[in-house]
């Protein structure tokens, strides 16, 4: 797309970036959604929806681009946190149905562990089937 083109749809390089942002993790929380859908809360849907977000993530060519940047775009840090903070909440019922009495603290951490593995299976161009299972390990207390 021609420079004067671009900038007859938006305004900024900034607020092309948050548009790329929202658009794909709308379809992201669509997909996970659904994944979870009609599931009770613990630790089937908990992994499902990781799943979702994982295998979402893979299957966007340009996502490791995308993710990458939001981390370092001034202009994307209200959306990330906000995305986040949703994502932890969808996380909370899973975590409670699974014995943490305060699960707010882990849902945060459960978040961004799944946004770091993303980032390594977009690295390595496949899922990391280790990574997906220990962090569901942490998640359920499950030392075996």
């Amino acid at each position: 797309m021609a420079k004067g083109s671009f900038y007859q749809h938006w305004p900024s390089r900034t607020d092309y970036v948050r548009a790329l942002h929202v658009r794909f993790h709308d379809q992201l929380e669509e997909s996970i959604a659904t994944a979870m859908a009609d599931m009770p809360p613990g630790r089937d849907r908990l992994e499902a929806g990781m799943k979702a977000y994982l295998d979402g993530c893979l299957a966007d060519a340009a996502t490791k681009a995308l993710l990458v940047q939001s981390r370092t775009e001034a202009g994307l840090g209200d959306l990330v946190a906000a995305r986040n903070e949703s994502a932890a909440n969808l996380l909370l019922r899973d975590l409670v149905a699974l014995g943490w009495s305060r699960p707010e603290p882990i849902a945060a951490l459960l978040v961004a562990a799944v946004a770091e593995i993303a980032l390594l299976e977009l690295a390595a161009g496949k899922p990391d089937r280790v990574l997906r299972n220990g962090l569901l390990r942490l998640a359920t207390g499950d030392r075996g």
